[in-house]
């Protein structure tokens, strides 16, 4: 029995690679309806996991159980689009979406079918182009049009829109989204960009050499992450262990913020200039929106890399670091830390 919405359950699956290094070690999710993303680093084993989820692949031990009821209604219970494409050789754009669209040849709707569909991602006069003809970035995006024509209950990507443009590839999900709430279908993805996963996933699967490290709400790993690795995998973070907090940001603060650790997003920590404190500034850069400024603390010699907003601090200036929400960094502070570790001030 699962819960209602839950597309697949994994359990203890395990897949061998060369060398007696497992490409999947002991992976136990659950696959929740909406859009989920695979994040890790390249050899984390996120294409694999993909792979094993769409029958692609069989898993040398576990279960892997595709929950069918919740899937009743569509064409395609699952729509698989992998890195390569898996575009057919000899097959024109048109019959791509033809072929997927459940349309017949003969049907007088056929062709307006074929145009919107190739129309929404830009491939507009192309029905009759054969795939060898297109350039990558064609074949990327009408591997996108012929997965949402087949009418799937759930469309897997692999890295999907890499070879596009940024503008033009957030045009493309807008057509996702828009596809989603026409049809309820759900999307499991994978990606190396952290805007991507914060913009589209509901959930997230944190990866690492064939482990799954942490699974949950994505707003949870943006803004209380269990740790560091999985806190940079959704953004630019600023970490603070327990010693690195009483020293960048006071006893008090380090005594009660950080029993295990702490993130804190760029948005959230300000660097004020302060002239009694034990942190001096060797300088910021402006990257974008964001500020990076290199502190040192004066007594200990020690320098930390600070992400932050605001302005750029000229070397030299004495500093302390602010975090948004609270008050004093050595004052005022209550925090309640729950069952799984993580920390709330109050």
């Amino acid at each position: 029995m699962c819960e209602q919405n839950h597309i697949w359950t994994l359990k203890d699956v395990r897949m061998k690679g060369r060398g007696g290094c497992d490409r999947l070690r002991e992976v136990n999710i659950e696959i929740r309806s909406g859009v989920t993303v695979m994040v890790g680093c390249s050899g984390a084993g996120k294409s694999t996991l993909l792979n094993v989820l769409v029958g692609f692949e069989q898993p040398d031990a576990g279960e892997v159980v595709l929950h069918h009821d919740l899937l009743k209604g569509y064409r395609h219970l699952v729509y698989w689009c992998p890195q390569s494409g898996g575009l057919w050789a000899g097959v024109t754009a048109g019959e791509h979406v033809r072929m997927v669209s459940g349309i017949k040849k003969k049907d007088v709707r056929v062709k307006d079918v074929v145009r919107d569909w190739l129309g929404r991602f830009d491939l507009e006069g192309k029905e009759d182009v054969h795939v060898g003809q297109m350039s990558g970035g064609e074949r990327a995006r009408l591997s996108l049009a012929r997965g949402l024509a087949s009418g799937c209950g759930v469309l897997v990507l692999d890295e999907p829109l890499v070879s596009v443009n940024h503008a033009d590839a957030q045009r493309y999900w807008e057509e996702i989204h828009r596809w989603r709430k026409e049809t309820g279908s759900s999307v499991v993805f994978s990606t190396h960009f952290p805007e991507v996963v914060m913009r589209e996933a509901d959930e997230i699967v944190c990866m690492d050499e064939g482990e799954v490290l942490w699974s949950g709400a994505a707003r949870d790993a943006y803004d209380d992450p269990v740790s560091e690795q999985v806190g940079r995998f959704v953004g630019e973070l600023n970490w603070f262990s327990q010693d690195e907090g009483m020293q960048w940001l006071g006893a008090e603060a380090g005594r009660k913020l950080m029993e295990t650790g702490m993130g804190v997003r760029p948005e959230r920590i300000t660097v004020k200039r302060e002239d009694t404190s034990g942190l001096v500034s060797r300088g910021s850069v402006r990257m974008g929106v964001m500020v990076e400024t290199v502190i040192r603390d004066i007594a200990s010699g020690l320098e930390k890399r600070i992400i932050h907003t605001g302005d750029l601090v000229e070397p030299g200036a004495r500093v302390r670091l602010k975090i948004k929400g609270v008050i004093d960094n050595d004052v005022g502070i209550d925090v309640k830390k729950d069952a799984q570790g993580s920390h709330e001030a109050r």
